[in-house]
């Protein structure tokens, strides 16, 4: 689990960060670019982190059934109905419109196979804890 310092920032600083964090992503053109960026700042506990649950709210707005979605990638059923009550509680309405907008291409969206491919390009993928990137 990722390290988070008991020092607050400053509510300021931390909404600058998330500011600039925010609009170099959005104004990033290439796909290679937020790779490298992404790869870069983030661990490979943190990206997994990040894959995982991106994939459940995706799963989940696609209608996977709970248990499929803790089978797969090897969560807990009690993480699956944390994000499936935050989901009806509209915590993530814009990443499930998103979601919702690339739906008729009948592939994943962009950024959930980016986060995806993040993480199958890390050395350490055998066994049963790795059998979720199967699906994808």
């Amino acid at each position: 689990m990722p390290h988070v310092s008991k020092r607050l920032l400053q509510k300021n600083i931390y909404t600058s960060i998330i500011e600039d964090v925010s609009f170099f992503l959005s104004r990033t053109k290439e796909k290679a670019s937020v790779r490298r960026f992404l790869k870069e700042i983030l661990t490979s506990t943190e990206e997994l982190m990040i894959a995982k649950r991106l994939a459940v709210i995706y799963m989940l707005s696609e209608g996977y059934s709970p248990y499929r979605i803790y089978q797969d990638l090897k969560i807990s059923p009690s993480t699956v109905e944390r994000y499936e009550n935050y989901l009806q509680k509209g915590r993530y309405k814009t990443l499930v419109q998103f979601i919702t907008r690339e739906k008729n291409s009948k592939k994943l969206p962009e950024w959930i196979l980016l986060l995806i491919d993040l993480y199958r390009d890390r050395p350490r993928k055998i066994g049963k804890r790795y059998e979720w990137l199967k699906h994808f």
